[in-house]
């Protein structure tokens, strides 16, 4: 195998190499014919560097060229740290994968030797990744020349992705890959989970099935692996096929013959090298491999072509091609307080000749490099939507668009989520969260709710079959506001149990259902919902009850050092100071207050933060449960990223028995404060909006104003109020919304002449 060349003997050698590649596409250009391109799609030799500040290897047939990423859409350079050239006899050059794992398993990121090739589709006319266009015919070939099986990392798997296509978003985890296992043979692995993510033609093709071949494939030797996708012809199924893997042009039987059950795929990457699971790069690498000429037909390729792929390269002369595009355009956080700032970030062609953001921010071309750059702006109050447009001279314009809200948060706190901007129905990706569609160890997770209750108010409900126990799992991202080593915040939100929580459900079964719902802080990718059930996750509690339909009591606890199981920590019914034997009452809204402090990493006490919880009933008194415990997340984890919810898989939880309102973050330090009164968790339709609404009073004290006002007919209705600075042109901001009193207090307010208006909802 290849090893890294010092960077003077690289240059010399691509410079070499590229005279003789030319010198071979003259020569084989007759001898190849049209044959092989009949329904080529994409061709990546591998073999050449280019764009801006050589940033990209590109696809001779489209354009969809290919740059080296390190996480999530994070685009990096080639170099000897990430990746680059080797003249490995192939096919002249070949693409080496130098990564190597650290101390714990996993690659350095950003800058050890981190390393996989992606190209992202933003255009769903794309011809790849090839699978999207699924049950069509379609075929993959490469070459590889990888070290055989490894030494069993991340909890004892050998995989390590070499060519993968999957979905970028990480509420669907869907793949379809060609992995390494530990007999060194080809792992086919495919994982989609169907239409619970997306419209009902899309398939279901496994929660993770591994098929293993039986040729070696991985032994330092150059191999050709290729996967062909045949329809089924003649039977009444629709949308499905075969999944038929060749290894050096010999049907791979153990890892062949694999249905393709009926349905669509969706699917957005390719890459190489390993694949985007939950917006993340996966973190099983190639490590010391060597890649080359991957290609990408629309049609099953006959075993006499697949072994003349292998004979000779692809050589006819392709028109150049490079679409205009923007593959990334993103911001960490969509829900942020009123006065905070954001940073939105692109990548879009490297050719761009222009590059404007709406909304006052203008040109960015002075803050972009080879299409990517970054500027970090504050949005006003209430909505606001970011478009980025994308010229080149005179093609016609590239759009995206990102939508930021920025609320009036109360002093001290970080808003996260009230859920009352949230549409109704599934949170999905809503805001600052991201849910988990699918995962390995499940056949598919349940969605959280946004539902409204009688006074308009909205509140978080978990949408768990009470028979099949299906998983909920999702996480909101504290983007900026990050919690790192040294320092302490407190993470405060509310929690009420349905009366129904007690109820033999008869329709279901004949059981009480089970309860093990999990919130807390973790720094852990969205991968499954066993990550965050209250094993290794970060600071949280567990609201608890397994009794296996016998319907004992509800349970709060919270789990003591890493890796002990749940029960082993603290237990609210075995509290003698602050606990009830009956555990939690339904109907009651509990509020929460969990302290936490994120120490640097000591794997020699086991320690990575500590944290304390706070417990207070509707409006008595708040009473510590306990304090300055040791938090049960890895100890060689990072900063806590986000906030999560977890039911656990298998646990036969009922639907929308737990809801959850308001999280807040404190800015800074512990804050034991209320950020905002609570509102109903009662669900159900409020009634229609007052006929009338009347301003009575408004009162300015410092920075904050006081509205009054009254409502033809009286009742108990959800307001909005709204603010601009002329009352004849501009146009309206919300400054809060779910407002269930007539009377708000707003904070924050400044100085100047504002108008505002009161609207229900």
């Amino acid at each position: 195998m290849k090893r890294k060349f010092p960077s003077t003997i690289i240059i010399a050698l691509f410079a070499t190499v590229f005279l003789v590649l030319t010198t071979a596409i003259q020569t084989f250009a007759q001898a190849t014919g049209p044959g092989l391109t009949n329904g080529l799609c994409a061709y990546w030799p591998l073999d050449r560097i280019t764009g801006c500040n050589t940033n990209k290897t590109p696809d001779l047939v489209n354009g969809y060229d290919m740059q080296p990423v390190f996480n999530g859409l994070n685009y990096t350079n080639f170099g000897v740290n990430t990746l680059y050239l080797t003249n490995d006899p192939v096919r002249g050059n070949a693409m080496f994968f130098p990564c190597q794992p650290n101390s714990f398993g996993v690659p350095q990121e950003p800058l050890g030797t981190l390393c996989s090739l992606l190209y992202k589709s933003v255009n769903t006319n794309d011809l790849v990744p090839i699978n999207r266009h699924a049950p069509a015919p379609n075929t993959i070939s490469f070459f590889e020349k990888v070290e055989g099986a490894r030494a069993a990392m991340n909890g004892g798997a050998n995989w390590a992705r070499v060519w993968s296509e999957s979905k970028y978003t990480a509420d669907q985890a869907n793949d379809i890959d060609i992995e390494i296992n530990a007999s060194s043979t080809v792992d086919f692995f495919v994982r989609q989970n169907g239409p619970g993510g997306g419209p009902q033609s899309l398939g279901n093709f496994s929660g993770g099935t591994h098929e293993d071949g039986n040729i070696t494939a991985y032994d330092g030797n150059w191999h050709n692996i290729t996967i062909v996708t045949v329809t089924n012809v003649g039977t009444t199924v629709t949308n499905a096929g075969v999944w038929n893997v060749y290894v050096d042009g010999v049907l791979d039987t153990a890892a062949s013959g694999f249905a393709k059950p009926e349905g669509l795929w969706n699917l957005d990457c390719v890459s190489i090298g390993t694949f985007l699971r939950a917006s993340t790069i996966n973190w099983d690498y190639l490590t010391n491999a060597v890649i080359s000429d991957l290609a990408e037909w629309s049609r099953a390729l006959t075993t006499n072509e697949i072994q003349l792929y292998m004979a000779q390269a692809i050589t006819n002369n392709f028109p150049p091609v490079s679409p205009l595009t923007i593959s990334q355009y993103s911001t960490p956080l969509f829900y942020i307080n009123q006065g905070g700032s954001i940073t939105l970030s692109w990548n879009a062609s490297s050719d761009v000749t222009g590059l404007t953001i709406n909304n006052g921010v203008g040109s960015v071309m002075s803050e972009t490099t080879c299409g990517s750059g970054s500027i970090t702006v504050t949005p006003p109050a209430g909505i606001t939507t970011y478009t980025i447009t994308a010229t080149r001279n005179a093609e016609p314009p590239v759009t995206a668009s990102i939508t930021v809200h920025a609320f009036n948060a109360p002093a001290g706190w970080i808003y996260i989520d009230g859920f009352d901007a949230d549409s109704l129905g599934d949170l999905a990706s809503q805001g600052n969260w991201t849910s988990l569609y699918s995962s390995p160890q499940s056949q598919g997770c349940d969605m959280p709710q946004v539902l409204q209750t009688v006074t308009g108010n909205q509140v978080l409900g978990l949408d768990g079959l009470t028979v099949f126990g299906d998983p909920v799992l999702t996480a909101a991202a504290l983007g900026p506001n990050y919690v790192p080593a040294g320092q302490s915040n407190t993470l405060f939100f509310r929690f009420e149990l349905d009366p129904s929580i007690q109820i033999l459900d008869i329709a279901n079964g004949s059981i009480i259902p089970d309860v093990v719902l999990s919130v807390g802080l973790s720094d852990k990718i969205l991968r499954d919902p066993l990550d965050f059930a209250g094993t290794n996750s970060g600071p949280c509690i567990t609201i608890y009850r397994s009794t296996f339909g016998d319907g004992g009591p509800i349970d709060l606890q919270a789990v003591y050092g890493a890796d002990q199981p749940l029960g082993s920590g603290y237990s609210y019914i075995g509290d003698a100071i602050n606990g009830n034997s009956a555990g939690l009452a339904t109907g009651v809204v509990y509020n929460v207050w969990i302290d936490f402090q994120k120490i640097t990493n000591d794997p020699v006490n086991n320690i990575s933060s500590y944290y304390s919880v706070y417990l207070q009933t509707n409006n008595g008194p708040q009473v510590c449960l306990f304090q300055n415990k040791v938090s049960n997340e890895d100890t060689n984890s990072g900063s806590l990223n986000k906030v999560f919810i977890d039911e656990a898989p298998g646990i036969s939880g009922g639907t929308n028995m737990v809801l959850l309102d308001d999280f807040y973050l404190s800015s800074s330090g512990y804050n034991h404060g209320t950020p905002v009164p609570a509102g109903s968790f009662v669900l159900g339709t409020p009634p229609a909006g007052p006929t009338s609404i009347t301003i009575t009073s408004v009162s300015k004290s410092g920075s904050s104003v006081t509205l009054n006002w009254s409502t033809v007919p009286s009742g108990s209705f959800s307001f909005t109020v709204w603010s601009r600075g002329s009352l004849n042109s501009g146009s309206w901001s919300t400054v809060q919304t779910g407002i269930s009193a007539n009377t708000v207090t707003l904070t924050g307010q400044t100085a100047g002449t504002t108008f505002y208006r009161v609207t229900s909802p």
